[in-house]
């Protein structure tokens, strides 16, 4: 741990973290594709493609290495560059003239040096030991936080849920009671309105049944009205042929009189051919109207002596009805 820095730690953590990244990717993918019919054989046919180009690879890389051999430029290149990987020549040549005591002390130097290599090499095993031990409790940390974030996220997430659905509850519950109230405002504002359609009903009620009452009274009267009319009707038919019939007896007596004129004038006629005294005459008209009067006082008072029968009393009705119309007649 003495020989690594902070800076190179968090480089080996990263790096320890992307590869463990990458294989949890190269696992779950696997496993997606093993969870699939149809792309279960991908791996396999990926791995044999790898194989198959790693081959390939190795076959160009020899037959390369051939066709180098063969020609005679590449072929010195090659040998140049295999002496210089392997070291210098003068090396070679100078060790076989040291003595065999230096050769002895560069052996010893050689062998600590091994050992301190050999140390290092320990010590380093010691330190990848520690850092994949490290890397494993990491890997440890890095599950239980995965899964501690998991369950975080989980149980977050059912918080939200349920805070979002007490939120939403409320704000249903908030909108059913102004729905409610609403209701209730228009409830409150209907049975106002039927109040005053009853009262105005109520006043339309009794000033209708005032009404029918008065059309039960003119309903009344109109039948008895009706009644009266044919009864008027009636007489008013009687009085029509009372009055054809009078009509034909006011005829009668015109045509009566109208010969008694005749008879007058004859009279009068005659009477001033055969040379009488008009004066004579009109004594005469005197006489006779006194006679005619004395008659009819006579036969008045005879009258109310004797008791008329039903033809006189008919004619009389006749007579009197005859002045009735003659006067009414005038009058108009």
């Amino acid at each position: 741990m003495e020989k690594y820095t902070e800076s190179e730690i968090g480089i080996l953590y990263e790096g320890v973290c992307d590869r463990n990244e990458g294989l949890m990717r190269k696992y779950l993918t696997r496993i997606r594709l093993n969870q699939e019919p149809t792309k279960r054989a991908l791996p396999i046919v990926w791995q044999r493609w790898r194989e198959y180009v790693g081959i390939r690879k190795l076959l160009k890389f020899q037959l390369n290495r051939c066709q180098n051999a063969i020609e005679p430029g590449k072929a010195d290149m090659q040998r140049a560059f295999k002496k210089w990987r392997s070291g210098p020549a003068h090396l070679t040549t100078e060790l076989w003239r040291l003595p065999i005591e230096t050769i002895v002390q560069l052996a010893i130097r050689t062998t600590k040096d091994l050992e301190e290599c050999g140390d290092q090499i320990a010590e380093n095993s010691a330190i990848q030991n520690h850092l994949m031990m490290q890397r494993d409790e990491f890997l440890n940390y890095y599950i239980k936080g995965q899964i501690l974030a998991m369950g975080y996220l989980k149980d977050r997430n059912k918080f939200v849920k349920m805070q979002a659905c007490s939120r939403w509850l409320w704000a249903r519950r908030m909108l059913t009671k102004v729905d409610f109230e609403r209701q209730i405002r228009d409830a409150a504002y209907l049975h106002a309105n039927l109040g005053q359609q009853q009262a105005s009903l109520t006043t339309e009620n009794a000033r209708l049944g005032s009404e029918n009452k008065e059309l039960h009274q003119f309903g009344q009267d109109g039948s008895v009205i009706r009644k009266n009319m044919e009864r008027l009707k009636a007489e008013t038919e009687k009085i029509k042929s009372r009055i054809t019939d009078t009509d034909e007896d006011y005829r009668e007596l015109q045509e009566k009189n109208a010969e008694l004129q005749k008879q007058v004038a004859e009279a009068e006629a005659k009477v001033a051919a055969q040379g009488h005294n008009r004066g004579a005459f009109q004594k005469l008209a005197t006489l006779k109207g006194e006679s005619h009067a004395e008659g009819e006082v006579k036969v008045g008072a005879a009258a109310k002596e004797e008791p008329e029968t039903e033809a006189e009393k008919q004619q009389r009705e006749r007579f009197e009805r005859l002045a009735k119309l003659h006067q009414g007649a005038g009058l108009r």
